[in-house]
């Protein structure tokens, strides 16, 4: 090829080139052709191939290669549908498992897809389920504290706390008191002798006390509650008494009466009552009043009585060893007077001390 001397060095150079390369890929193609095509003929004026015409139009014939390769993958598949025939006409059980197991592979990938869908329903179920464990779990733990909790309250109380129940749960025990007042005991609103009478309440009922003030006892008398004084009650049933008149034994010849107990057996001026093989003696009447003189082991005290009536006397109280051997209560009227006597045996009933006073009490002057 002639070179462009109008052209840079560079231009040339790569024209050069690009002649070079059409003229391989040309002589390439030729190459091809006269192998594979056996129509072709060289042309022998620009030396370039060309293809003779035949009396027929011929397909283009495949490179040897293809055809080989398609021949193979016939024979192939032919003599992989005549062996599936076969098998299928020596065993036809094998043509249903086959679909079986087709169906398999169906559900199978059913299932498969329908496997997020179950993963979430069991993450679902099995947080529930550890939600409701933990919540039996946190119960179980406050229920054996709070057991806990009682058990070492009640095991561990305090003995402040202990006798201060046992001291509110006591209960004071029953007392009850009789009425000792000839005419009758006046109950009265409040603890004291200005406040008002609600009742006169008989000689020798009985009054269950319910409570204690200043001398007084709260009781409750036909549906009231009301205050006695304890002056007029006593802790043992008085007694039924009946009235003696006498006379006294002095010139005067003073006249008196006294009360003393019915179940008592009346001699002469005196009165007695047996009881547990012993002898309670009170004598009434002019005499003297029976005390030893010189016995240095006894010992007396007087003081001043005033009888119900308002009759005033004195009382002598002789002791030995201690016990109660006479008691002598005189009462003066002019140039006369009366002594009542009592003379218990030794370890003496003191109701039967009770009962003299008693005595005392109802003596008055006629």
């Amino acid at each position: 090829m002639a070179k462009d001397e109008n052209k840079p060095e560079d231009e040339q150079e790569e024209l050069n080139i690009i002649e070079e390369e059409k003229a391989e890929e040309k002589s390439k193609e030729k190459d091809y052709n006269t192998i594979f095509d056996d129509s072709y003929t060289e042309n022998p004026e620009n030396g370039e191939g060309e293809e003779v015409s035949g009396p027929e139009e011929k397909e283009p014939v495949e490179p040897v290669r293809e055809k080989e390769e398609k021949a193979k993958e016939k024979t192939k598949i032919s003599s992989t549908s005549k062996s599936s025939a076969k098998k299928k006409k020596e065993n036809p059980k094998s043509e249903k498992s086959e679909k079986a197991e087709e169906k398999k592979e169906d559900k199978g990938d059913e299932a498969a897809l329908d496997q997020p869908a179950q993963k979430q329903k069991k993450s679902k179920g099995s947080l529930a389920k550890k939600i409701v464990i933990g919540l039996v779990i946190l119960l179980a733990l406050f229920l054996g504290a709070l057991a806990g909790y009682l058990y070492f309250k009640n095991t561990n109380k305090p003995s402040d706390e202990a006798a201060i129940t046992t001291t509110t749960t006591a209960t004071k025990p029953e007392k009850s008191v009789y009425v000792n007042a000839d005419g009758g005991l006046k109950m009265r609103k409040d603890a004291s002798a200005n406040s008002a009478v609600l009742a006169v309440i008989p000689n020798g009922t009985k009054l269950t006390v319910l409570d204690e003030r200043d001398g007084w006892y709260k009781v409750e008398y036909n549906g009231q509650t009301g205050w006695v004084s304890k002056d007029f009650v006593s802790e043992t049933k008085p007694v039924d008494m009946k009235t003696y008149t006498g006379t006294g034994y002095s010139v005067d010849n003073p006249k008196f009466s006294i009360e003393y107990p019915v179940d008592w057996t009346l001699n002469g001026y005196k009165v007695s009552k047996t009881d547990s093989g012993k002898m309670y003696t009170v004598a009434f009447g002019e005499g003297a009043h029976g005390l030893s003189e010189g016995d240095t082991s006894i010992t007396s005290s007087q003081s001043d009585v005033t009888t119900a009536s308002g009759q005033a006397g004195t009382q002598t109280i002789a002791k030995k060893d201690g016990e109660i051997i006479t008691i002598v209560t005189q009462f003066t009227k002019g140039n006369s007077f009366i002594n009542i006597e009592f003379d218990p045996p030794a370890s003496y009933d003191q109701s039967y001390i009770d009962i003299y006073n008693k005595m005392v009490d109802t003596f008055k002057f006629l």
